[in-house]
């Protein structure tokens, strides 16, 4: 015979008069239920149900449990080999592969006792899962203080995932804090795959994704210049949307250095801000600095304004101070600010910027343009009757102490017949390139009015072939991609023309399929040449790229004569 033992609370039990069950001792093969929970972290006046392959006792007093056992109460449900309900107590006494969920937290161990009410109790060897953060480990035992409090005896505590984490702290006690959202470590070693990294007395730390006021792990470094370096960081949660990190460090070589980082988010606007002081460098006898400013926001629907402002105090620091090669070799610091409106098919902009310098005396290199200021337009529509067309203006005042400046003007149309089918596809199209100078500072008997009109007409085709095939034992789709890329553009005098912003490109299989060489707006190179490209592709069925060959050669026709110089 099956029997269901459903009782409701204690708090309640008096008002329910419909479970009269017979006190006696019944085998019973318990069937499955589904029982809809609450999942708030305590329903008290929900009824307890349980369930086993026999249970024995009085049931408006204890009952004792054995083989496939359930005790589910709301959010909690118990499972194991062995348990005793109390019902006037309201408490469970499990044994052997004991399994609790409760508010969606999951934990297994040898024993538990739970007092349901108060959701006091404890588990003996427990492993454990924090839903919130997704949080485990393993302990010795674990102390249930209260529904929202638990203690964590000779434990460990990781959000790294897998049953081997590479991150995890192993403690004497974890204070783990659901209602502040807190945990406190004591006695505790962080550990990085297996190697004991940090060891405290105390730690602190967050059980969800809150940030957290507080201490950030040390690190040390050692460097030739500066010497043995020890910086500790301190975290300042100010707000949802606002944070800052302070970091002391001491170089025992140079001093006492003081950072800050800001950071900063609203609905309209974000940024960030990064400052580094050294006063009166060991070294150098003198005082140290480094700034960097970013700063987006949106004034209206469409307009935001920006700005990107970076300086140092002098042409070695980001070498001495810097633990990253690419930082430590940056020798440009952009200082800009921006106004940018973008509107259904055309934005426009306006930048003010220049650069600082950090020269090294055995390699120096020319000091930018500064762009005082820089104002663009672009405009574009695509299937305009088959048609696409686009065009780019720009006006850009570029002032230098030293050298040649002046006003650039340009305007860059573009139209073009895309012919796109399944297989194939073949693009024409015609560009035409108007630019002007006006020019100051320029060398005696120099032209300081250029204007120039340049055409360029070009030719893109290409077809697609595909096929199933086999890749490691999966099958995907392989393409043959053949192409070609045409494009002709006459031959202009531009020797007497300054060099503002231009460079050669650096050649790669993208730059293959471009129509002008050169980067920038002071050259446009003549050309009469065709690229030939075969590319194959390999296609997981999700659409991702597995794999890619590429390969491209450039035919000229005729000679290019187009040079910086």
């Amino acid at each position: 015979m099956t029997r269901f033992l459903e009782f409701p609370s204690p708090t309640c039990f008096l008002h329910v008069l419909s479970i009269a069950v017979t006190a006696a001792s019944v085998p019973a093969l318990a069937q499955a239920q589904v029982v809809q929970h609450d999942a708030q972290a305590n329903d008290k006046e929900a009824p307890s149900t349980i369930s086993a392959e026999q249970m024995t006792g009085h049931p408006d007093r204890e009952v004792t449990l054995e083989r496939d056992v359930e005790i589910t109460r709301g959010a909690l449900v118990v499972n194991s080999d062995h348990a005793v309900y109390r019902q006037v107590e309201d408490q469970i006494e499990a044994s052997g592969h004991v399994r609790m969920q409760r508010f969606g937290d999951h934990y297994t161990g040898d024993e538990l006792k739970l007092q349901i009410d108060t959701g006091q109790g404890y588990v003996l060897h427990p492993t454990y899962h924090l839903a919130r953060n997704n949080a485990q480990g393993k302990a010795q035992r674990i102390d249930f203080e209260a529904e929202d409090r638990a203690r964590v005896t000779d434990g460990t505590y990781s959000t790294c995932e897998g049953p081997d984490p590479d991150w995890y702290l192993k403690a004497a006690t974890l204070d783990l804090d659901t209602g502040t959202e807190t945990g406190v470590a004591s006695r505790t070693i962080l550990y990085f795959k297996g190697a004991p990294i940090v060891a405290a007395p105390t730690m602190s730390f967050p059980l969800s994704d809150a940030r957290k006021s507080g201490l950030l792990p040390p690190t040390l470094a050692q460097t030739s210049n500066g010497g043995l370096e020890v910086m500790v960081p301190y975290y300042f949660n100010i707000a949802p949307n606002r944070d800052l990190t302070v970091y002391p460090k001491i170089i025992t070589r140079r001093g006492l250095q003081l950072g800050a980082s800001g950071r900063y988010l609203s609905e309209t606007y974000s940024g960030q801000t990064n400052i580094e002081v050294l006063p009166n460098d060991q070294q150098t006898k003198t005082d140290r600095y480094s700034v960097s400013s970013t700063h987006t926001q949106t004034l209206l629907p469409g307009l935001t304004y920006a700005w990107n402002l970076n300086a140092a105090s002098d042409d070695d620091y980001p070498n001495d101070f810097s633990h990253s090669i690419t930082v430590a070799s940056q020798r440009l610091l952009l200082r800009d600010m921006s106004l940018n409106y973008g509107g259904s098919f055309w934005s426009a902009a306006a930048h003010v910027s220049n650069y600082q310098v950090l020269q090294d005396p055995a390699a120096p290199i020319g000091r930018p343009y500064e762009r005082l200021p820089q104002l663009t337009w672009q405009a574009g529509r695509q299937d305009v009757n088959g048609f696409d067309w686009n065009v780019d203006a720009d006006f850009t005042r570029f002032w230098d102490p030293d050298l040649v400046r002046g006003d650039r003007s340009f305007v860059n149309t573009r139209v073009s017949y895309p012919l796109i089918r399944p297989g194939y596809f073949v693009t024409p199209r015609l560009a035409l390139d108007a630019t002007t100078y006006r020019l100051n500072n320029a060398a005696f008997g120099a032209p300081t009015s250029l204007t120039r009109v340049v055409p360029t007409l070009s030719l893109d085709s290409g077809l697609v072939f595909e096929r199933t095939a086999q890749f490691r034992g999966e099958t995907i789709t392989q393409t043959l991609e053949p192409r070609l890329f045409y494009v002709r553009t006459p031959y202009r005098d531009q020797s007497l023309y300054p060099i503002f912003d231009s460079a050669e490109a650096d050649l790669s299989f993208a730059q293959l399929f471009t129509e002008n060489r050169f980067v920038g707006h002071d050259r446009i190179s003549d050309a009469n040449q065709l690229t030939a490209a075969l590319v194959s592709r390999y296609i997981e069925p999700s659409g991702a790229e597995r794999l890619r060959f590429a390969l491209g050669q450039r035919f000229y026709f005729s000679e290019q004569r187009v040079t910086l110089g």
